[in-house]
């Protein structure tokens, strides 16, 4: 048996490779890849039946519905979309398109969306999830310490980095966005993108993300993870069912701080999608077995017997349908075309005559504003002249500042001398001070020594003055007295005096000596000097 692997060969976002890759995994090998928007043209090598597992978002190409032939499928995790450019919508589910849908059933639904549009038509189906739920966990790297943001918007990744500043966790930013039309790469190349993004997302701390496919195989792998959905802005219905499998909210709720979930120590996921992802990977490796053993249901025989012509047939009026429909959003296109160019001409001449106007007030403008010119550039000469005048008066005074600032230098040495000499001479002059002050303190001294001793020396004075006029040699050569008297008169005076002393029995001198020492406080040393 040959297998076929379902990949869109010109995706923009890299979650339908992850689908894809999510298949893989169950493959026994890949003999094929098969376009997802051209499963209609598939053919094998030879005319044998290939078996592919059909799942992922469908469909872009509606009127391509529905496969070949030759692929052999098992109908499970398919999403079916309203949503295309050529106003096809559901309708392609009907008639024969259907029909397929009916013969290979029950089809597994990826979503209560998809369910739901089946069931609508009668068409046997239940909820199976996404394959990207049966992804296995890849190597887990320990000192990783990051988080994921993914697809986010600007404020989002400001509030997580204010979060997380100062814990040391690293920011990742990343975007699903790729384009493979203009930038296509071989599918080897774009298995090993798609393997960096999931180790990525393996070994984050936790990852926020507007992505399904980024927060589905986040919870494969148990990393904590946080979707932010807008219902009016996102796709609701390709969400619906994973909301009760996901943290979820709204990035309005998680700027406004709403949503409870810390980044450092995000909260466990839900872990209701386990059995769903085990009754998935089950329900796989059961076709792939069967395969491997030739054994086909009915279903692929019976489709193989329905005529060429009527499918053919059926996809030519699902392409007239579109292509009606393109007709008609051209016809309509095409009158807001020649409407808009009918308001564009109108415009245009008003703005035409408008012009004009604004012209010829422009030109009397400009011929103000030439005179103007003309006034401004005299004025400019002058100016220049004068500013040529100022720069030499300037440079004048500049020189003159430099010579005073030469001179102010000089000053400044001089007076740091002279600072230098006055130290100095304050030096000395506090030293005479106190030199002065010592001499000042002895003078004191010696003035109250002197008078003391003018003082004992008018005692002295006043004691010799005292013994001289009561002594005999007084008498005889000093006394006025004693000169005019007669000699016996004379002789008569003496005997008294000298009777008055006889009883001390000493002379002037030692009368004069022994009174002197009988006077207090007297330095007899100073005496006998």
């Amino acid at each position: 048996m040959k297998y076929g692997l379902v990949y869109f060969d010109k995706t923009d976002n890299i979650g339908d490779d992850i689908q894809s890759y999510a298949v893989m995994h169950f493959l026994p090998q890949i003999d094929y890849l098969i376009d997802r928007e051209r499963m209609n043209e598939f053919m094998g090598d030879i005319k044998e039946p290939v078996a592919v597992v059909l799942s992922g978002w469908f469909l872009h190409k509606k009127f391509n519905w529905p496969p070949s032939k030759d692929i052999y499928p098992f109908c499970t995790s398919l999403h079916f979309s309203v949503n295309d450019y050529m106003g096809i919508g559901y309708s392609f589910l009907d008639g024969l398109g259907g029909e397929y849908l009916k013969n290979y059933g029950p089809i597994g639904c990826r979503d209560t969306s998809t369910l739901e549009a089946l069931q609508k038509r009668g068409i046997p189906s239940y909820l199976s999830g996404c394959a990207t739920l049966t992804l296995s966990p890849r190597e887990k790297k320990k000192n990783d310490n990051y988080i994921c943001l993914v697809d986010v918007s600007d404020n989002v990744y400001l509030k997580a980095a204010a979060e997380i500043q100062g814990t040391g966790i690293e920011i990742k930013r990343m975007t699903h966005a790729i384009d493979y039309a203009k930038n296509p790469i071989e599918w080897q190349a774009r298995i090993s993108k798609v393997e960096e993004f999931l180790d990525i997302y393996q070994n984050a701390k936790c990852v926020v993300t507007k992505r399904l496919h980024c927060a589905l195989p986040c919870l494969a792998f148990k990393t904590p993870v946080l979707l932010l959905l807008d219902t009016d802005k996102d796709d609701v219905s390709r969400y619906s069912h994973f909301v009760e499998l996901l943290n979820v909210a709204s990035t309005e709720e998680y700027l406004s701080g709403m949503v409870d979930y810390d980044l450092s120590m995000p909260p466990k996921n839900k872990e209701n999608y386990i059995s769903e992802s085990k009754e998935l990977a089950e329900a796989i490796r059961e076709f792939i077995s069967q395969t491997q053993n030739n054994q086909l249901k009915n279903s692929f025989q019976i489709w193989n017997e329905t005529d060429d012509t009527c499918i053919i047939q059926w996809q030519k009026d699902l392409s007239t349908r579109a292509a009606l429909y393109a007709s008609s959003q051209v016809d309509v296109l095409l009158r807001k075309k020649n409407q808009l160019e009918a308001d564009t001409f109108k415009k245009i001449t008003e703005m035409s005559e408008q012009y004009e106007q604004d012209t010829t007030v422009l030109k009397q403008y400009l011929s103000k504003q030439e005179a103007e010119n003309k006034r401004l550039n005299n004025v400019i000469i002058e100016k220049t002249t004068d500013v040529q005048r100022l720069d030499d008066v300037v440079l004048k005074k500049e020189q003159e500042i430099l010579r005073i600032n030469h001179k102010i230098q000089e000053y400044e040495q001089n007076i740091k001398e002279n600072e230098y000499e006055l130290l100095t001479v304050n030096q000395i002059l506090h030293k005479k001070e106190q030199d002065i002050e010592e001499l000042n303190n002895q003078i004191t001294a010696h003035k109250e020594e002197i008078d003391y001793w003018k003082n004992i020396l008018r005692q002295v004075d006043t004691f010799i003055k005292y013994k001289e006029e009561n002594s005999v040699s007084w008498a005889l050569f000093h006394s006025k007295k004693f000169k005019g008297l007669k000699v016996r008169e004379k002789i008569t005076f003496i005997k008294k005096i000298h009777k008055k002393h006889a009883k001390e029995n000493r002379y002037y001198l030692e009368d004069i000596s022994a009174e002197i020492n009988n006077i207090p406080n007297l330095n007899s040393s100073v005496y006998t000097d």
